[in-house]
């Protein structure tokens, strides 16, 4: 088997101590190689959101092209998914991943067992999380901070419905937002750790009518990467649908002597020093 380009050159890289090699894939999904540990954060490597809403006055047009196909994955240990939207569990990535590395282990949010289980992930390598607890999951540990993608939804079975996901992995600690905006107590949750590395979203908010639910604005985040002291930010969640996005020029002048930031470049990998 000849490796895909970009999974060539991310595992060519050899992280050091307080290194990571990172790609991103669009959207949330970043693909990660620390020194221990491959994992991969919302995959989503298909068109099925503008599929499934073709012809809507929302339809989810792709405008980046698709970096690697799911068939061409292999050598994850770990993968998490923030929430149940098709962005973030793809019904066309997920099964695909599942069924080629019988060996990976998955997190996602409790709400989204049985979906899940529906794309064929084993319940045995099953990590379920509530919001406001932790697991071990092979080299990393998982903390789960309760997300707003518009508001805080949370029933007692299942916990918070969306999550971030604050993560650490050989001394360095990632804070992975997933989709959400800002809600009073949010902070707080992150005070009693040093952010290395933040993830968060930029795409703001959309006219009402798209029913699009809004993530943080770029002012947002960047407040709020300056709120939990984040050493240093990746902007995420552009450049995907026409209808849902964001100039992430924008941020870049927002941004500019106020955080430490990297802006990647879709399905190109880099190492990043913490």
């Amino acid at each position: 088997m000849h490796p895909h380009p970009i999974l060539k050159k991310l595992y060519s890289f050899q992280p050091e101590a307080r290194q990571l090699a990172i790609v991103w894939l669009g959207q949330n999904g970043f693909l990660i190689k620390s020194q221990s540990s491959v994992f991969f954060i919302d995959p989503y490597l298909s068109d099925f959101a503008e599929q499934w809403t073709y012809g809507w006055e929302n339809e989810h047009i792709r405008m980046s092209a698709i970096p690697i196909q799911p068939k061409e994955l292999f050598g994850i240990d770990v993968v998490l998914c923030t929430h149940d939207h098709a962005d973030h569990i793809d019904p066309f990535t997920i099964p695909i991943i599942a069924l080629r590395n019988p060996q990976i282990r998955f997190v996602a949010p409790q709400v989204a067992r049985q979906r899940m289980l529906s794309l064929f992930v084993d319940e045995a390598k099953l990590s379920l999380l509530r919001g406001e607890d932790n697991k071990r999951i092979h080299n990393l540990t998982v903390h789960a901070i309760p997300a707003a993608h518009s508001k805080l939804a949370y029933d007692e079975a299942n916990g918070y419905h969306f999550l971030s996901y604050l993560i650490e992995i050989e001394g360095v600690t990632i804070f992975h937002a997933g989709d959400t905006v800002p809600y009073d107590g949010q902070v707080d949750y992150l005070k009693d750790f040093k952010i290395d590395l933040a993830l968060l979203p930029i795409n703001g908010y959309q006219p009402p009518e798209l029913k699009f639910e809004p993530n943080f604005s770029i002012e947002e985040a960047i407040a709020f990467a300056e709120a939990i002291e984040a050493k240093k930010v990746i902007p995420m969640h552009y450049d995907m649908y026409t209808l849902n996005t964001a100039n992430v020029a924008d941020f870049v002048v927002q941004a500019e002597g106020r955080l430490t930031y990297k802006v990647a470049q879709l399905g190109i990998p880099f190492l990043v020093a913490l």
